[in-house]
């Protein structure tokens, strides 16, 4: 610390030298007791604390810049992980971008045979309905036919009727028993 002098009017060449000896006056008086229990503490808590603080600022300093390095570190991990990450997901972007364009694949097909299902059935449909219809065009014309000319079994049993009256015409009495076959067949 710098000595600060008293600067007054009437100054003598001697009050500078004096102050200075003052202080140096004060300091022969205190270094017996430097050399006392006391002192020594004192002393020693002085060095002590000379000591820590050196180290003391030096670690603050380190650990200032080891938290920065780490923080920069950390940023460079996580730029490192993002990077790693990405790499590691464009393998499952690239199936995922795959399986996307089979389902829409598989859904335009789907669609086109869902189509052609609805097209085939709209034609089924259609083709039960002429059938249906034509049976019906049957079932009319058979109702017509079977009321002017009667059922099948009826005409059958008319032509067997015929054919026993044609044949007893035709052999007369005394052959008649032969024409009784067709009453075995008129009769199954």
């Amino acid at each position: 610390s710098a000595i600060v002098y008293k600067v007054s009017s009437t100054l003598r060449p001697c009050d500078n030298l004096l102050c200075v000896c003052s202080h140096s006056c004060v300091v022969f008086l205190l270094l017996p007791q430097f050399f006392s229990k006391r002192g020594r503490q004192a002393l020693m808590a002085y060095a002590f604390i000379l000591a820590i603080t050196g180290p003391a600022k030096n670690t603050l300093q380190n650990m200032g810049i080891l938290s920065q390095s780490l923080a920069c570190g950390q940023e460079q991990l996580k730029s490192a992980v993002r990077q790693v990450v990405e790499a590691i997901k464009k393998p499952f972007y690239a199936i995922r971008d795959a399986i996307r364009t089979v389902v829409k694949s598989i859904k335009v097909i789907v669609k086109k045979i869902k189509d052609v299902l609805l097209r085939i059935k709209r034609i089924v449909l259609t083709i039960v309905r002429v059938i249906k219809a034509a049976f019906q065009f049957l079932g009319k014309i058979l109702n017509i036919c079977n009321k002017e000319l009667g059922t099948p079994f009826q005409r059958c049993m008319r032509v067997f009727e015929e054919a026993i009256l044609d044949c007893n015409a035709k052999l007369g009495p005394l052959f008649s028993w032969l024409c009784s076959i067709t009453y075995l067949v008129q009769s199954v």
